[in-house]
């Protein structure tokens, strides 16, 4: 039976823009926090449980491709309300790399990529937090 390289599938990691980001410096900055704000007044339930039919508050934004990973800090196409433990969950799971799929907004940043119903592509399952 032939075998496939798992390197072929592995997305590697994009160094960020900035190599002197600080995360602890940029979260709790005015910008992020309004950013972050205008997005939970828009969208106030955790979106991984809406995928559950569940009608949980969300508690903290979320980048889903994280910054880290090439993924834009200001573009709200890439924030997503959470819980705190869907978020641990999800930050858990991308140690290995991103875990959904992603395009580049007009600024060469990464923002996920979602199907014809909005959803997101997941690369990956990780347990709880994609279906």
């Amino acid at each position: 039976m032939p075998t496939i390289s798992k390197k072929i599938f592995r997305i590697k990691k994009r160094k960020h823009k900035d190599p002197n980001f600080e995360p602890q410096k940029f979260y709790n900055s005015t910008i992020w926090r309004k950013a972050a704000k205008r997005h939970r007044k828009k969208q106030p339930l955790c979106e991984v449980g809406l995928l559950y039919g569940r009608l949980d508050p969300a508690e903290c934004v979320d980048h889903v491709i994280s910054i880290f990973h090439g993924g834009a800090k200001l573009d709200p196409a890439n924030f997503q309300s959470l819980t705190r433990e869907v978020h641990a969950m999800k930050t858990r799971g991308e140690e290995q790399g991103q875990i959904y799929k992603s395009i580049e907004n007009d600024e060469g940043d990464l923002i996920p990529e979602r199907d014809e119903y909005g959803q997101l592509i997941p690369i990956k399952n990780v347990q709880g937090v994609t279906t």
